[in-house]
């Protein structure tokens, strides 16, 4: 079940001696490998650390970061760091696009199952992963859709949506921004709606895609809301 809210998420790789710092923002932050190694009390007493870092303290204390019930700090266990992950969750799609990569359409139902996708993020949140991207199929035709992204961002890991736009409601736009995704990415054959629709095998998917969009933009401040994402993960 996720914490109650995105988390801050720092993440040292003690090889290259950097520290990656995501804030709730929309983007990933390389900083010195000092703060790392302060936070993890490495190096020394932390005590002694923060004197010798003044400034720094009194920032990562403003912003919350040394709160533990707000930052989550990981590791990177080793070499090489694998800093982006994107999972596929299945190849249901409500369109037919004639050339799509993995041959997705409404008759496939080869999908991971919720116990493997969760596993997938958890597995992710501990090797350091910086961000994740969700696609399919159509990602926001998955029933658990909203429960895998509450619980990426709960890790404070940047979150990324691929999807063909045809499906997203002003509630689901509203939604996307309560949890602070990064960006939805919609993707675009086509202007013109004959070009569009041809290529997707769907008459009138273009003025959807246009549409949800339209949604997507009228909730792009969403970075900036701080509404708890209800419980849907059971």
């Amino acid at each position: 079940m996720p914490r109650a809210g995105p988390m801050h998420r720092v993440v040292w790789d003690s090889e290259k001696d950097c520290t990656y710092l995501y804030d709730s923002g929309r983007s990933v932050k390389t900083l010195s490998g000092a703060l790392g190694r302060a936070l993890n009390g490495t190096g020394g007493p932390r005590t002694d650390i923060w004197r010798d870092m003044p400034r720094s303290h009194e920032r990562l204390t403003r912003f919350g970061l040394l709160d533990e019930s707000k930052t989550n700090i990981r590791v990177v266990p080793g070499s090489p760091h694998l800093k982006r992950l994107q999972i596929e969750v299945s190849l249901r799609c409500n369109l037919r696009c004639s050339y799509c990569y993995s041959a997705s359409g409404p008759w496939r139902t080869d999908r991971l199952q919720s116990q493997q996708v969760r596993k997938l993020i958890t597995e992710a949140d501990l090797l350091g992963v910086l961000s994740l991207d969700f696609t399919g199929g159509e990602f926001l035709l998955d029933p658990d859709w909203r429960c895998y992204v509450e619980l990426a961002r709960a890790a404070g890991m940047l979150v990324t949506v691929h999807s063909n736009g045809t499906l997203i409601k002003d509630e689901t736009a509203r939604a996307l921004a309560e949890l602070r995704v990064a960006s939805v990415q919609v993707s675009l054959d086509s202007h013109i709606a004959e070009v569009h629709d041809r290529s997707r095998g769907h008459r009138g998917a273009l003025a959807r895609t246009l549409k949800g969009i339209e949604h997507l933009q009228r909730h792009g401040g969403g970075g900036e809301l701080d509404v708890p994402p209800r419980d849907s993960c059971g």
